[in-house]
């Protein structure tokens, strides 16, 4: 973290708090903790968070008055997830446990372990009866049943919403914080900064939060994330754990960008850290990936239940206007081609799917030339059910897509201990364009080739900087 401050004044949200209960009021009071040391900026004395429980109002106050620790201790919390609205109330959800799970751009990352909901609201006896506060308490239950996901993770001291290239643009983030830190800003007007400068599609906790960056209290929320282990560093709000296949709705959402039901950014990150002596120097490497559903409108029939049903282009509805705004998105946010696989059969029911993916791209090609491209293979048909026949499936998808990978490139970075400078080698110093990859539900034979499009990434990446030999694999190295 001292490196991380050399670089730009980065203001973390409070990692230790105190959370006083009283009858009228909720009161956070932020603690000093030098396990995440806070920059040098014009605050005092940190301000006391007033939650009004009559009121429902928020506020910051420097000059509260908090009673002797030995007649009210408090609750001890590692920061406040956001404010659930309820049908009788409200409630704030803190964060209480989490766990140590390695460091990312000079920044702690830790895992959600514990959770807390304390009622802004203090009920009486009566109001606990209504059916309205009995209703409060099965969506608490359906609530504190998500956040137990063991995948919920955030930073003090970074943000794990961007990909590694995208974190350290100096024209979004530290062209701004620099302007405002010699205009001798608030903490919270720091936070408030960098909270804005989060990818808000995701993070998990944004519509919970909500309420607390309006009243300003950037300083108490971190921005929570989730993760599949191994290869997501941080994935959408939405529709993660699910597949993109929905009985009732179709898999195309029509909003202004262009979303589907299913969508999912991955970043896999590797860090070369050399002994001493062995003539190669520190370096990171980053490769960005995306998953999702195909952008047209299809669904399965409400009533199918069978392992595999019919999949159906939803009538009446053209999906060409948002088609193109999927990919036009894509394209602006990683600055380059976007390469698709499409993965489902290409015969039986899947079918349809096939052939209007590559209806809706070629229309894409006319009307916006060099955005998208795409390659359809058939992972069925060519990768068998055997390691061998995977093996020989995945060599003939490779030659498919190769000179895409190659124009991609990926980004390079010098790790945050050496000062966390983009690299230029061998003339890719950035990723530009993403792969995005799908199936029908987005997840087994999506998985398959999202990681071996990685792999073979970091593997020719540290072919060239000579941490493998040349055709040596990461297989063979183990």
């Amino acid at each position: 973290m001292a490196n991380m401050s050399a670089q730009r004044p980065w203001v973390p949200p409070y990692s230790l708090m105190r959370l006083f209960e009283y009858d009228n009021e909720l009161v956070l009071s932020p603690i000093s903790d030098d396990t995440e040391p806070h920059t040098s900026i014009s605050d005092k004395v940190d301000p006391t968070c007033v939650i009004d429980r009559v009121r429902g109002t928020m506020a910051l106050k420097s000059d509260f008055k908090l009673p002797p620790l030995s007649l009210n201790p408090g609750v001890i919390i590692l920061g406040v997830l956001g404010i659930l609205e309820g049908l009788a109330g409200s409630y704030l959800y803190v964060i209480t446990g989490h766990e140590l799970m390695g460091i990312l751009h000079g920044a702690k990352v830790y895992r959600l372990t514990s959770i807390r909901a304390f009622e802004v609201k203090n009920f009486t006896a009566k109001e606990k009866q209504s059916t309205a506060y009995q209703d409060d308490q099965l969506l608490l239950g359906m609530v504190n049943e998500v956040l137990s996901s063991p995948h919920l993770y955030f930073s003090y001291g970074c943000t794990l919403t961007t990909s590694s290239q995208m974190m350290p643009q100096t024209s979004k983030i530290d062209t701004l914080v620099g302007e405002a830190c010699r205009r001798q800003p608030s903490r919270s007007r720091l936070r408030k900064l960098l909270w804005e400068a989060e990818d808000q599609n995701f993070v998990w906790n944004y519509h919970f939060a909500s309420p607390l960056i309006a009243a300003g209290l950037h300083s108490f929320e971190p921005a929570l994330e989730t993760s599949e282990p191994a290869l997501d560093t941080s994935e959408p709000a939405l529709d993660t754990s699910e597949p993109a296949l929905d009985t009732s709705e179709p898999a195309l959402d029509t909003s202004e960008p262009g979303d589907v039901a299913n969508e999912v950014h991955s970043e896999q990150i590797a860090i070369v850290r050399p002994l001493a002596g062995c003539g190669l120097k520190a370096t990171g490497c980053s490769v960005a990936l995306v998953r999702g559903s195909i952008p047209i409108y299809w669904q399965t029939p409400p009533s199918a239940t069978q392992w595999k049903p019919t999949l159906q282009l939803v009538p009446g509805r053209d999906a060409t206007e948002p088609f193109a705004r999927h990919f036009r998105r894509l394209h602006e946010k990683y600055t380059g081609s976007v390469s698709c696989v499409n993965l489902i059969d290409q015969d039986g029911k899947e079918a349809p799917l096939y052939h209007a993916f590559h209806e809706h791209m070629d229309k894409l090609n006319k009307s916006d030339p060099g955005i998208a491209n795409l390659t359809s293979f058939d992972f069925h048909h060519g990768c068998g059910n055997s390691s061998a026949t995977y093996a020989r499936g995945l060599a003939t998808l490779l030659k498919q897509v190769d000179r895409y990978l190659l124009e991609q490139g990926v980004y390079t970075y010098e790790p945050w201990w050496t000062g966390g400078k983009p690299q230029v080698e061998a003339g890719h110093s950035k990723q530009l364009g993403v792969f995005r990859v799908n199936c029908v539900d987005c997840l087994d034979r999506t998985n398959v080739v999202l990681g071996f499009l990685a792999r073979t990434a970091l593997e020719r990446y540290l072919q060239r900087i000579g941490v493998l030999r040349p055709a040596e694999t990461l297989e063979l190295n183990k």
